[in-house]
């Protein structure tokens, strides 16, 4: 599936921020030593979809220089939104 340009790396589909973005998403402040794998674990149920709040804040990896302690992050309240624009595009996702 596309991907962002990270050389070296195969991350997941980007698809435009603001095409995922609902009212219903919330922010988290990041704490020291928090990770994306577990605010996706903590607030979507599985540490699987930490693409999904990557993609969701524009984020090329889950690694991002950009992610330090204090910075907010978008996290939707469900994945299913997400899901639906990626199968309307036809992007298959395997987790």
């Amino acid at each position: 599936f596309p991907s962002h340009d990270t050389p070296g790396m195969t991350t997941f589909p980007f698809i435009d921020p603001k095409e995922l973005q609902s009212n219903d998403d919330f922010y988290v402040k990041l704490r020291y030593g928090q990770r994306i794998d577990n605010l996706a674990y903590q607030y979507l149920g599985d540490g699987h979809y930490w693409w999904v709040i990557c993609s969701l804040n524009g984020l090329k990896t889950p690694f991002d220089p950009s992610l330090i302690t204090g910075s907010i992050v978008r996290v939707p309240v469900t994945v299913s939104k997400i899901f639906k624009i990626l199968e309307e595009k036809n992007i298959k996702i395997t987790t």
